[in-house]
């Protein structure tokens, strides 16, 4: 049991008391005259460098232009022709694998037997993913560019109705993973189609296709 004594001791005396009192004052005093201000470093509205536009707040501090937007491919070009004669396929956006899934379905039909558009197909426009999955099934992941040439007129028929990639109002996109996406074709747009589902997936920077259904 704790007695008289021992509770005095316990208790804060009166001049602490009274200075955390006090301490408590002047925190709130200085509180009040410390509130945080605001100020606009930047501030560039849509239409600042319109001849003759006007905004409400005037344009304060430089522009954004160290801004670089990472789909953005230098002079457009999505193919790069190497020195050696091979070529480098870029896939920033969905709307640029589409472009080359077609295009290298195209020539590789084209040169009927193995050739430079089956390597770029295998190794630069169907996924790892699908390659590997293809290994483990005991299959040769050249048969996925079979099927796919196989399937040339419905793929080109299913990509027609969604001709702005991944922009395309026809389309929904359904995350599915760790950079793997659905697109998929929604409403009247899926009437009359073989497959309305593109699955595509980022490796290395790049979109890459991990199959159709």
């Amino acid at each position: 049991m704790i007695s008289h004594r021992s509770r005095s001791a316990l208790s804060p005396s009166p001049l602490l008391c009274r200075a955390a009192a006090l301490s408590l004052v002047s925190a709130c005093v200085l509180a009040g005259a410390c509130e945080p201000q605001q100020r606009i470093v930047r501030y560039h509205p849509f239409l600042a460098d319109v001849a003759g536009a006007k905004t409400g707040t005037p344009t304060v501090g430089p522009r954004y232009d160290r801004f670089q937007d990472p789909t953005a491919v230098p002079d457009g070009k999505i193919v790069i022709d190497n020195p050696n004669g091979s070529k480098t396929l870029v896939s920033k956006t969905i709307r640029h694998l589409m472009t080359h899934i077609e295009t290298q379905l195209d020539e590789a039909i084209a040169e009927g037997d193995w050739g430079p558009a089956h390597e770029r197909l295998l190794n630069q426009v169907i996924s790892e993913e699908t390659n590997r999955h293809f290994r483990d099934e005991g299959r040769q992941p050249k048969e996925a560019i079979e099927f796919l040439i196989d399937h040339r007129r419905d793929i080109a028929l299913m990509f027609s109705r969604m001709p702005f990639g991944e922009q395309s109002p026809t389309i929904i996109m359904q995350p599915d993973g760790p950079r793997r996406y659905i697109v998929r074709l929604t409403g009247a747009a899926t009437k009359g189609l073989a497959y309305t589902e593109l699955w595509v997936v980022q490796e290395k920077g790049n979109w890459r296709l991990l199959w159709i259904s």
